[in-house]
């Protein structure tokens, strides 16, 4: 340590320092502050200390290098002993299989999982992996990317069975050696088929007794498709590029629920399932081809309760002969959904015309996106659904607004005026054509009948995500419709608002 009178720079360097100034002299003698040679003496002094000092630097980077390493050791001895009483270590397995079903198996009609995500639960720790083996659930879902599929069968032992494979491919008939012999066990089940693939699954035949879900997708397909015609569980089917309906042969009469992809399928689907709760046609006009039908001939169906009708780039041949062709009886909610804009829109508007005025409708829902009807037709269509409680509608396109002040207005209650009367939910979505007066007339017509007449409802719901081309003073919403807020109206806005 420096003396207490000495201030010189060598001293104040080594103080505060572990160095001792005595076992190193020329600091004390001046050297260090002048510029003056050194003697030979003093650089013999010199090399002599930086050899000891540049050996007791080795031992204490030694010593500091296994301070560390016990450190490390130290932690790791935490880490472990951390993990020891971590919570997740006492999850019971169940709650271990929930996430695990999270991480491998999420939608009933998944592109299924990859091995890899079975192998990196299984690299975790044994626990883990003997909770992977021995969980059936996990082993369900195979499909032409499955490896070892014989390994995936054993280990999924008595569980339902999730197929998907494409019976185009060579390798597909290899897994279904050990597939088939499981047929009762196939539960959903989607096959890309080909010309020949019926022969390949006719040993199921009346062994498809658990098989609840079913999609098909045809191929250049030939002949009949008949290996699911006795399948007692099953309700749901999607069939796609089945253009020739009568091929295909299913227990129709079970059948509550479909997704079809073309108008002629559709129409034999609903006059052979009578049972039919619900129907989704999503069609590709582009790839369908088109089959004229007698325009006499109309399909009733008396049993189905939704339609849900999408097409992507619609012509209105399509469209005119579904709807020429087709009665519905008991429907309650139609959903409308169209890519682009049709034109002409004369034989379309024609055609829902004579479906609405034939069909019995009970509608409670409708939901129109993308079809730009004039105010007057869709009017029309609604006064033959006085029961309607929820409409939602999107516009076409600012070029096509099809919602104005006078549908508004036709929506407004009045002594002579009661359209909709059980109406309680409006949704409008797109660019609106109608003023912040007219939306205000609606709902405040709307509550002041609903207090003097016990048998309409009141507009409890409204949804506007549309862009109105008027100047509204509020921000971030329009000021005059906080009173109707505070009466129960439920009043969401959406991002499109053009103050």
């Amino acid at each position: 340590m420096p003396c207490q009178n000495c201030s010189c720079p060598s001293c104040l360097a080594l103080a505060g320092s572990s160095i001792p100034p005595t076992e190193f002299p020329l600091l004390q003698s001046g050297l260090m502050t002048t510029n003056r040679p050194p003697t030979h003496y003093e650089v013999a002094q010199s090399r002599i200390i930086i050899d000891s000092a540049e050996k007791r630097m080795l031992l204490l980077q030694a010593a500091m290098a296994d301070l560390v390493g016990k450190i490390a050791d130290m932690r790791r001895v935490i880490g472990m002993h951390r993990a020891v009483i971590s919570p997740l270590r006492a999850f019971p397995p169940e709650i271990l299989v929930a996430i695990f079903v999270e991480y491998i198996m999420k939608d009933p009609w998944p592109e299924l999982p990859s091995p890899v995500s079975h192998l990196n639960l299984m690299w975790i720790c044994s626990r883990w992996r003997t909770i992977v083996l021995e969980t059936p659930q996990f082993w369900t879902k195979i499909s032409n990317s499955t490896p070892m599929v014989d390994l995936w069968v054993k280990q999924s032992k008595a569980s339902p069975l999730d197929l998907r494979f494409d019976l185009t491919s060579s390798d597909a008939n290899l897994a279904l050696d050990a597939l088939v012999p499981q047929a009762h066990r196939w539960e959903r089940v989607h096959f890309t088929l080909q010309s020949d693939s019926n022969s390949v699954l006719s040993p199921v035949r009346g062994r498809l007794r658990s098989l609840k879900k079913l999609r098909i997708s045809c191929l250049n397909t030939t002949g009949t498709i008949d290996f699911c015609e006795e399948a007692p569980q099953l309700t749901e089917i999607q069939l796609e590029r089945v253009h020739t309906p009568l091929a295909i042969k299913l227990p129709w009469a079970q059948l509550d629920d479909c997704i079809l992809d073309g108008s002629m399928i559709t129409l034999y689907t609903l006059q052979r399932a009578e049972n039919l709760q619900i129907c989704r046609l999503h069609m590709d006009c582009r790839r369908t081809p088109q089959r004229w039908l007698p325009m006499e001939w109309v399909v009733h169906h008396s049993r189905l309760k939704t339609l849900i009708v999408s097409y992507w780039h619609p012509e209105d041949f399509h469209i005119d002969m579904f709807f020429f062709s087709l009665a519905l009886l008991s429907l309650q909610t139609l959903e409308f959904h169209f890519s682009e804009v049709i034109t002409p829109l004369s034989m379309l508007v024609h055609a829902l015309s004579e479906f609405f005025e034939r069909s019995s409708l009970h509608l409670t829902t409708l939901k129109l996106t993308g079809i730009p009807f004039p105010p007057s037709n869709l009017v029309n269509y609604l006064t033959l659904t006085p029961s309607l409680v929820s409409l939602n509608i999107s516009f076409a396109s600012e070029s096509h607004r099809f919602i104005d002040n006078d549908f508004l207005h036709r929506l407004t209650f009045d002594r002579t005026n009661r359209l909709l009367p059980h109406l309680s939910s409006l949704t409008l979505q797109g660019d609106a054509g109608f003023s912040e007066r007219a939306l205000d007339t609606l709902i405040t017509s709307r509550r002041d009948v609903m207090l003097c007449d016990a048998g309409v409802a009141l507009l409890a719901n409204l949804v506007l995500t549309c862009t109105i081309p008027y100047d509204w003073e509020g921000w971030p919403e329009p000021p005059s419709f906080h009173r109707f807020a505070s009466e129960g109206l439920d009043i969401v806005y959406g991002h499109g608002w053009n103050i």
